[in-house]
């Protein structure tokens, strides 16, 4: 299912795991980690939230759209030039809330660009599916830029993040 106004849609699977714990919104958090698949391969980014913005997408569905921008702090590996295949990747809070979903990057800048809570929060709505929202943490230990990526790793291998292939 696409989202008629955003660059995020909404795939089902059967058999998934346990989804992460979905956020309202960002809630004045100022710390994030993407986990994704950077360059076909498992990665992460660290980012200090910077503001909103609007960003214009082009094409046959022209629109705009509201996202939030992140500089990197770090990555790993750090042999990545590109975040390119990040996108679509969980963005979580250091309480382990998902507050977006990685959509693009600035290299030459060193940001990334998110959907907003909001933005995928309306998806669900189109969807018609019901997803919890919670405001407090989801995890008891916090993520942080020391451990970001062994619990990238976790998700990875339990498939809570995983790679699309879209033909």
């Amino acid at each position: 299912v696409f989202h008629p106004q955003a660059d995020v849609a909404l795939l089902f699977t059967d058999g998934a795991p346990e989804g992460l714990p979905v956020a309202a919104s960002l809630m004045g958090k100022r710390e994030s980690f993407g986990i994704g698949f950077p360059k076909g391969s498992p990665g992460a980014v660290h980012g200090r939230f910077l503001g909103e913005m609007t960003i214009r997408h082009t094409g046959l569905r022209g629109y705009r759209e509201r996202v939030y921008a992140w500089s990197i702090a770090s990555e790993i590996p750090q042999r990545f030039a590109s975040l390119g295949g990040l996108s679509g990747g969980a963005v979580i809070a250091s309480a382990g809330h998902v507050v977006g979903i990685v959509q693009a990057e600035s290299p030459r800048r060193g940001r990334f660009i998110t959907a907003r809570p909001e933005t995928y929060q309306k998806m669900f709505e189109i969807a018609g599916v019901s997803v919890p929202v919670i405001s407090e943490p989801a995890s008891k230990a916090e993520i942080s830029a020391a451990n970001y990526g062994a619990i990238a790793r976790e998700l990875v291998t339990t498939l809570r993040v995983a790679k699309v292939l879209c033909n």
